[in-house]
């Protein structure tokens, strides 16, 4: 779950494939909108293709305006795009998000 989310709330921030179409690029952009076409159309003429979901721009939004914290930053220290850089980029995010899963945990059996 995400930190600060309800599960209600979360589940908001998704759509599945099967519940978009052409009509709501404006609610999951240009390719969910794509996506959930191409799914709806295509399982109706047999193809299988499993059922996915899209990141609705809300979700995108919150995300681009989220507080980077300082242990985000911490060994990061090049802007040039490299596959190490990338690589602490990932392993910076990871560690932020097991340790508010961590606190998210102890937070629910203190209470």
């Amino acid at each position: 779950m995400l930190r600060g989310v309800t599960m209600s709330e979360e589940c908001e921030l998704v759509q599945w494939f099967d519940e978009v179409g052409k009509d709501d690029a404006g609610l999951v952009g240009g390719k969910g909108a794509s996506l959930g076409e191409m799914y709806r159309n295509l399982c109706d003429c047999g193809v299988q293709i499993p059922n996915g979901f899209n990141v609705n721009v809300e979700a995108y939004a919150r995300f681009v305006d989220a507080e980077v914290t300082s242990s985000t930053e911490c060994g990061i220290t090049s802007i040039s795009v490299t596959p190490d850089t990338v690589m602490a980029v990932r392993l910076a995010v990871a560690e932020a998000e097991a340790k508010a899963g961590m606190l998210e945990f102890q937070q629910e059996w203190a209470e």
